[in-house]
């Protein structure tokens, strides 16, 4: 039997099948059997030559932006100021976002003022925290950090332009 397999046909046991809107009868003898698999293996050989497309990074799903939290940004530690800064270095493409608590609030009551209550009743900083982080993202999209993490590698190395989320 013939099958169709990318737009081509090939001979398989006995019976004809058609391409699209041409019909092709295959007989059963050898020469048509190996110039079916001559087009078809020149055609795969060209198909691994061909470049791969590469994504346009204007169209990224993931927005260059790295945000973190702190309580104030007038008391950050030395080693914590050292930290985010391998988020600086590593990325220097991308737009670092510091979001103290007020400012969590402030975004908060304006984005999701639906969510108000419920921020405000989380009895830890830490929550709080840990719910703002995911309405930022789902706002503004873009990569969380927490504060006290060191960045080894760019990014760009690790979020690819199609994706919509970075498995770690």
């Amino acid at each position: 039997m013939c099958q169709c397999f990318g737009g081509f046909l090939f001979y398989l046991a006995g019976t004809n099948y058609a391409s699209g809107n041409h019909v092709k009868a295959f007989t059963q003898n050898r020469a048509d059997l190996e110039h079916a698999n001559d087009i078809l293996v020149r055609w795969c050989e060209g198909l691994a030559t061909l470049p791969v497309p590469q994504p346009d990074p204007s169209k990224r799903r993931i927005p260059r932006i790295i945000h973190q939290t702190t309580r104030s940004s007038n008391e950050i530690p030395a080693h914590i100021k050292d930290l985010r800064s391998t988020w600086m270095n590593k990325n220097p493409t991308w737009k670092m976002i510091l979001w103290d608590d007020s400012e969590c609030l402030a975004f908060v009551k304006k984005e999701f003022p639906e969510y108000l209550e419920a921020y405000r009743g989380l009895p830890k900083d830490v929550e709080r925290a840990d719910f703002f982080r995911y309405m930022v993202i789902l706002r503004y999209g873009g990569v969380y950090a927490d504060m006290d993490t060191e960045c080894r590698q760019p990014l760009d190395s690790l979020v690819c332009p199609l994706r919509s989320l970075i498995p770690l």
